[in-house]
């Protein structure tokens, strides 16, 4: 869902110029990032101290990250510039978004706002892997239906989803890190584990098994050691 309230802050942006405020305000508070609370609460502040009386040019909090000047820190503490950091890579992903194509900047919302980098230390990160891949997934067939899918048409086709509770296909599956985990081939891809057993792949059931010769290859000989073979 934060990944989907920052594309549709994109598609508003480039609509209209300073008029997702609200989703600005959400998206700085997101675990992607590691801007305070009372940062964003300052910040915000200061927008609205600099609209008393204007009834032209107001501020809006996109210009008013935009015009926050870097830190150099002092003796006693580091400098702080996560708020610009952040203005930098949505100013850049906005710029982005039109130039390349929807799949693309979904990857680069995933690479660029931190998202793969919090998923990774997360110790949901299977769960939230599967998640990810099932909604790439989704943008992914999307795209291949119709290659000139604007990120505008996307957002309305999930918020149309949402609309109607039609749900993107996803399998939940529950992994351990002290135990053994049953999964298939597809659920696992985003896991790590120290040991994999392959159930089936055995030169007896592989190749004896190949009566109709629907393989063209052999159980590789290197797979397995000459110890488990002799046994």
């Amino acid at each position: 869902q934060n990944i989907i309230t920052i594309l549709t802050w994109i598609d508003k942006e480039n609509t209209i110029s300073y008029s997702a405020d609200d989703l600005l305000f959400k998206i700085l508070h997101f675990n992607f990032f590691d801007a305070k609370p009372a940062d964003i609460a300052l910040l915000n502040m200061q927008v609205n101290e600099k609209n008393i009386g204007r009834k032209e040019n107001r501020y809006s909090l996109r210009r008013m990250l935009n015009e926050i000047q870097p830190s150099n820190g002092d003796l006693f503490s580091q400098p702080n510039n996560s708020l610009q950091q952040i203005s930098s890579v949505l100013e850049n992903l906005l710029k982005q978004a039109n130039n390349i194509t929807v799949q693309h900047l979904v990857e680069l919302v995933v690479q660029k706002a931190n998202v793969l980098s919090y998923i990774m230390q997360s110790p949901e990160k299977p769960w939230l892997m599967q998640v990810l891949n099932s909604f790439f997934n989704y943008i992914k067939d999307t795209c291949k239906h119709n290659p000139e899918t604007t990120l505008h048409e996307l957002l309305n086709g999930i918020h149309l989803m949402q609309k109607n509770k039609i749900a993107i296909p996803l399998y939940k599956v529950v992994a351990t890190d002290n135990g053994i985990n049953l999964i298939t081939a597809h659920a696992s891809k985003g896991s790590e584990f120290t040991y994999v057993f392959v159930i089936g792949c055995t030169d007896k059931i592989w190749d004896e098994n190949n009566a109709s010769k629907n393989r063209a290859y052999k159980y590789p000989d290197n797979l397995i050691g000459d110890e488990t073979k002799n046994e």
